[in-house]
């Protein structure tokens, strides 16, 4: 499966339960190829970069589920702004090189950016997040939490356009802490389900 199809899977069909549609989609991207089932991503830029996405600080996110809810919203921010702009550079730089559903997601981006895929949806969301669980190894914790992705529209360079439904999808995470805070080890999709109109905007709990 090339890089650009595994990501397609990461970023729609499992954040947006479109199994139906998602075999529709292509295989790949114009002048895209197959490449290894896993992709190692580059280095990410330096992590003092400021984004514009409002970066929580090691301090503002510490080991405890508040601190790791506030990560997650930064994530659920920077993954949007991937999958909508192409720009991967702050999704990178709280990626795990290892991690192969991040490279996932950056190649499914950078492949639609370079194809001039014009992607839109408005904020994506996290909630309902669960307690932080340490795992044998004293850096790495387990949480799980639900993704809503509003309404998504493609329209590929030849005016072909494809849109997905709103949905909710509930998220098992893999965490590190490290010198600069919380990093995704990998990330997978647990179960979901379609958004109800505006469900987008219920507040959690």
């Amino acid at each position: 499966m090339s890089a650009v199809r595994r990501g397609l899977a990461v970023l729609v069909c499992l954040p947006l339960l479109l199994a139906t549609a998602c075999g529709n989609l292509p295989d790949s991207l114009p002048g895209g190829g197959d490449e290894p089932d896993e992709v190692v991503l580059p280095l990410p830029p330096p992590q003092a970069r400021d984004d514009g996405l409002n970066k929580p600080t090691p301090e503002e996110a510490g080991q405890t589920r508040a601190g790791a809810r506030r990560f997650l919203e930064y994530w659920a921010r920077a993954s949007h702004r991937a999958a909508t702009t192409g720009d991967i550079r702050s999704i990178r730089a709280i990626s795990l090189r290892t991690c192969n559903s991040c490279a996932a997601s950056v190649s499914w981006a950078t492949g639609h950016r370079d194809a001039k895929t014009e992607i839109k949806s408005r904020k994506w969301r996290i909630r309902n997040v669960t307690k932080l669980r340490r795992t044998k190894a004293d850096d790495e914790f387990k949480i799980r939490a639900d993704l809503r992705t509003p309404p998504i529209r493609l329209k590929f360079k030849d005016n072909t356009v494809r849109e997905f439904p709103g949905a909710v999808q509930t998220i098992a995470f893999e965490l590190i802490w490290t010198k600069e805070g919380w990093s995704i080890m990998e990330w997978a999709s647990i179960e979901g389900r379609a958004l109800a109109p505006k469900g987008d905007d219920e507040s959690e709990e």
